[in-house]
């Protein structure tokens, strides 16, 4: 594989985790002993291409994070950290647009898929470098149907044109910065519910078949899967 230029990573760890019941956020829910973000920033700690990553954090746990996570958090290449916006997609872009001009990659990362591979994250990279930008994802295996508010099935959706979105979603940075930029001066009217999103009306963006490995922590039944898949890599 031809060398990767040098880029940034934006982990997105402010979201809410109202699907995960408790009192501590989903982010510092424990995962092998230590906190869920910890080990999804440990996944990209090999990557010598990644120089930096920017992390955005629930506002209410700014002070924390860094006084409580603020050397180990330096020594898996956080450079930045920022309170995070009123959406995943602002957070994002507030993210992005703090990244370093000299990066030529933006990768955008959940901070709930710890067992992303460096394999993954090479293959999406150089994807993006070749193409622009790319994103992890998995095609859907299941029949899916488009449903009303009220439960009626309203059509059967083209299986073999579905794709599931994964992280990380790689992107040029002379891309997405502009793209975040003019989102934000617009209003923020849209809610993309993930990072292509921004670009997929002006640019191409590609795919890169992931796995079902690289789940996202959601639910308290996710949690649970990681654990055992987080045992059985190790």
């Amino acid at each position: 594989m031809a060398p990767l230029p040098p880029s940034s990573l934006v982990i997105p760890a402010a979201g809410e985790s109202s699907r995960l019941p408790g009192r501590t956020r989903k982010s510092y829910r424990d995962l092998a002993g230590r906190p869920l973000l910890i080990r999804t920033l440990e996944a990209f700690r090999g990557l010598g291409f990644i120089r930096e990553v920017v992390l955005l954090v629930h506002p209410r746990d700014l002070e924390g994070v860094k006084r409580r996570w603020s050397q180990v958090l330096a020594s898996l290449k956080v450079s930045c950290i920022l309170p995070g916006g009123s959406s995943r997609a602002h957070s994002v872009a507030l993210g992005v647009l703090a990244t370093s001009a000299s990066s030529r990659l933006v990768l955008v990362h959940d901070a709930a898929r710890p067992l992303v591979t460096s394999a993954e994250v090479r293959a999406v990279a150089a994807a993006a470098w070749s193409k622009g930008a790319a994103i992890l994802a998995l095609p859907a295996l299941e029949t899916v149907k488009r449903v009303s508010r009220n439960g009626r099935i309203l059509n059967t959706l083209p299986r073999n044109e579905l794709w599931l979105a994964q992280t990380p979603q790689a992107f040029r940075r002379d891309w997405i910065a502009p793209a975040c930029k003019r989102w934000l001066q617009e209003g923020m009217r849209s809610s993309p519910t993930d990072d292509a999103a921004l670009l997929e009306a002006s640019r191409p963006v590609w795919v890169v078949r992931g796995s079902g490995g690289n789940l996202k922590v959601t639910t308290p039944q996710d949690l649970a899967r990681a654990r055992i898949l987080w045992n059985l890599s190790r």
